[in-house]
């Protein structure tokens, strides 16, 4: 039953119910003997009201149609302007406000058609992310994007609805069942949790069934956490995505570096004894030594204060410093904006062989950061500040738009990873290297956002090492390939002009609320271009922003 027929059902019984009388726009209502005044307004819609071309909505934009993009198929795909005559102040009016552009972005029935599932602020907007459903069964990666200035007024609306879905929602495997599928798949060992009944369509699918299911285990050494997305009529492995994203009392010690650092430490007296640990409680910052392949594993501590493993103290310390930039710089507090505990657990081990690990990673069902200790190719990762800025942003990712990790989805997530990460690290670097501070062998780094040919990534779409995104048999779909795409094009904005780090920060920053979670490039450059709008960006800025996406090959397409 869609919510406006729940609605309707709802008022028909409260009319039944109780005598009404009505004065203009105020109804009092006779119940028990007693009266209750209620504005009509409030029980049915704003008056909202429907737009059918984009000229229309320059009524409400100073005069000037707002800029539109269009998808494959040239059907509406983004509005980068206000959109509706109301305001959206809260989850209600987001749903609400689409009767405005039904039309425009062929939707039949907003009410029915979406549930808010996300709503994120920061100081300058508000993004509301609407899951579209059918028979109340969410469509995996199919949402709308409404963003709205502090007032809420809209700014920007866009998104992948899927029209005309039909889907028989009759699962014939049950919850109960599905453990026994995953164990032919992925094998005794792996662990299942978080089942959940979605429709699959994207990459080509048609819309399927499925169900969602979080699998755990480890392969080859190493952990591996992925969504997997089975057909819930005939147990087939329709596609799987990982979620693991690769990469007070004052203490003083020496880092990987050579340098003393000093950082909060949090001090507990046992009965007669007093015992430190490596804990930061102003910022919700716990370092763990990984015991065995168990993680979180031991917390890290000391008698006396004295801190003697370098890569400890380079753990408390850069932790620190990524949480403070983001704190400083956009108000966000922890990767959740709600405080959450940053755990992170060091000299992390290949779990077969016990040796270093040349990888760090955020584990999005532990929500916690693991980092090895290099082996081959690089010294302990913790030591490289904008690879703890990269993983810190992986987490930040998914509490905003969720970038799903595969195709090109997952190249901007590691991208956004990569861009932040190396704007926090701070150097005044004209190559923008990546880890170039832990590499072993005379390696330069990991990756050149200058020049990411010279280290194996395409600077442009279709270029020397380009990654096809559907092919997500390598990397996922090229996503640690294809990221060097937007990098570069980060890196040409700040050569050609917008020379403040800060601010182009806060740029790719704001744009993560008005991107949704399958979004590809050119979503991407929307949602950035939007950004740049919504800040103020001279004219010069906009230029330099959209010349750098031209020459990466990432274009749009715009309605005349």
């Amino acid at each position: 039953m869609g919510k406006r027929t729940k609605r309707l059902l709802s008022l028909i019984t409260v009319c039944l119910s109780i005598m009404v009388t009505f004065n203009g726009s105020t109804a009092k209502a006779m119940s028990g003997g007693n009266f209750l005044t209620t504005n009509i307004s409030s029980i049915f819609e704003k008056g909202v009201k429907e737009y059918s071309n984009t000229r229309d909505l320059g009524t409400i934009n100073n005069g000037e149609a707002p800029e539109v993009y269009l998808d494959e198929e040239d059907s509406c795909k983004f509005i980068d302007g206000s959109y509706t005559n109301i305001k959206v102040e809260n989850e209600d009016d987001a749903i609400e406000s689409i009767n405005s552009i039904k039309k425009l972005m062929k939707i039949n029935y907003p009410e029915d058609e979406f549930e808010v599932s996300k709503v994120n602020s920061t100081g300058d907007l508000v993004s509301y992310k609407l899951q579209q459903i059918y028979n109340d069964i969410p469509l995996y990666g199919r949402e709308i994007v409404v963003v709205t200035d502090g007032e809420g007024n809209t700014t920007s609306v866009g998104g992948n609805y899927l029209e005309g879905v039909s889907v028989d929602t009759n699962a014939e495997i049950s919850k109960e069942n599905i453990a026994s599928y995953i164990t032919k798949i992925y094998g005794s060992d792996a662990k299942v949790n978080n089942e959940e009944l979605v429709i699959y369509s994207l990459n080509d699918v048609e819309p399927t069934l499925c169900w969602k299911v979080t699998v755990e285990g480890a392969k080859n050494g190493e952990l591996y956490t992925v969504n997997s997305f089975i057909n819930a009529k005939t147990g087939e492995l329709v596609n799987e995505v990982s979620l693991i994203t690769k990469g007070a009392e004052q203490g003083t010690g020496v880092d990987l570096k050579g340098e003393t650092k000093t950082f909060n430490v949090n001090k507990k007296d046992i009965l007669m004894s007093t015992l430190y640990e490596l804990f930061d409680t102003e910022r919700n910052i716990k370092i763990y030594k990984a015991n065995l392949g168990y993680i979180p594993g031991i917390p890290i501590t000391s008698r006396n204060n004295t801190w003697n493993d370098p890569v400890a103290v380079s753990a408390i310390h850069n932790f620190g410093h990524v949480y403070d930039y983001y704190y400083n710089k956009f108000n966000r507090v922890s990767f959740d904006n709600k405080g959450a505990s940053i755990v992170a657990s060091i000299h992390y081990k290949d779990i077969y062989n016990w040796r270093g690990l040349d990888n760090a990673f955020w584990s999005s069902t532990n929500s916690q950061f693991i980092f090895g200790d290099g082996y081959q190719l690089c010294t302990p990762l913790i030591g490289a500040l904008d690879v703890v800025g990269h993983e810190y942003t992986h987490a930040v990712v998914e509490y905003t738009a969720g970038l799903e990790y595969q195709g090109e989805s997952g190249a901007l997530n590691e991208s956004y990873a990569d861009i932040l990460g190396n704007i926090i690290e701070g150097k005044d670097d004209e190559q923008w290297l990546v880890g170039e501070d832990i590499m072993k062998n005379g390696d330069i780094a990991i990756r050149s956002m200058a020049n990411p040919e010279e280290l194996h990534q395409p600077s442009v779409i279709g270029g020397e090492y380009y990654v096809d995104p559907n092919d997500t048999t390598y990397d996922n779909g090229g996503v640690h390939i294809n990221s060097g795409i937007l990098n570069h094009a980060a890196y040409l904005m700040w050569e050609n002009g917008i020379s403040d780090k800060d601010k182009l920060a806060k740029l790719f920053y704001n744009s993560l609320f008005i991107m949704n979670s399958t979004a590809n490039f050119q979503d991407c450059r929307i949602a950035v271009t939007s950004a740049a709008n919504n800040l103020g960006m001279s004219s010069e800025e906009l230029d330099i922003i959209n010349n750098a996406f031209d020459e990466v090959g990432i274009s749009v397409k715009t309605l005349e």
